[in-house]
């Protein structure tokens, strides 16, 4: 009885919907039974801006960037599943002072640009490239924080001053973004890149570098802004949980500040 019931409910709708859809769009449906068909499952006559796909026009939705974050992390479980186990010690955090802190900062970079592993093109990716020369210029007399393992480079979070937006052409929204959104006149450098080493995700390193990064700048700063990409869930919740605020809307990158003062 109840399986008649829900059979009688879906045809009363849709024998309801295609009533309301006789005239749609400009169309006379009388006269064409595969078109009333049509309208009760697609009411969209076209995919444009406004009747079609929107993912095609903004992207993702949550629920999608959610399931592939499920799919992501789902496969680093099996990664690290069948890896061979080496216990390692919580990592210690301090600022990069040598050449050699710089090119393990490039090589963790590397390993986390969109398609260097399954699923790293929609989390935990990283999108600026950088090269030696220009890590040692953009911080100027600062220094870049990192996370080590011993003598490895287990995370970074880089420094960048607001002479050097020149090199970044690709972010120029961003600083448009924070000039817009600060009052008064305030002192502020940008988070260039933040990266966790796989293995090292999950035990607070992320956190950790911030907090060393406050540590370090707070004295000659009254904030430090940065940009993620709004498919990058991992990311936006992770910098939230921090401590940053969104200051725009509407864009395909989340700009955010977290307020020192």
């Amino acid at each position: 009885m109840k399986d008649n019931m829900s059979r009688a409910i879906r045809r009363h709708h849709a024998a309801r919907i295609k009533r309301a859809r006789l005239f749609y769009f400009g169309r006379d449906n009388h006269i064409d039974p595969r078109g009333k068909g049509m309208l009760l499952h697609t009411a969209t006559p076209c995919s444009c801006w406004m009747c079609g796909n929107a993912r095609r026009h903004t992207g993702l939705t949550q629920a999608e960037v959610r399931h592939r974050v499920t799919l992501a992390e789902g496969m680093t479980y099996l990664a690290r599943a069948t890896a061979p186990w080496k216990p390692h010690t919580m990592p210690s955090y301090t600022t990069a002072q040598s050449r050699s802190d710089l090119e393990q900062i490039l090589a963790l970079q590397r390993s986390n640009l969109p398609g260097a592993a399954p699923g790293q093109d929609q989390q935990g990716f990283v999108t600026l490239q950088y090269t030696v020369p220009l890590l040692e210029s953009v911080c100027g007399p600062y220094r870049h924080v990192i996370a080590k393992d011993g003598e490895q480079v287990v995370g970074y979070t880089l420094v960048l001053l607001l002479e050097a937006k020149a090199h970044f052409p690709e972010i120029a929204n961003m600083f448009e973004a924070v000039d817009a959104w600060r009052t008064t006149p305030a002192r502020y450098f940008v988070m260039g890149q933040v990266c966790v080493a796989d293995g090292y995700r999950g035990q607070g390193v992320f956190r950790g570098l911030y907090h060393k990064l406050r540590e370090e700048m707070q004295e000659h700063f009254d904030f430090v802004a940065t940009d993620v990409s709004r498919n990058n869930l991992r990311s936006m919740n992770a910098h939230a949980g921090v401590g940053f605020k969104e200051i725009n809307q509407g864009s395909p990158w989340q700009v955010i500040v977290w307020d020192w003062q």
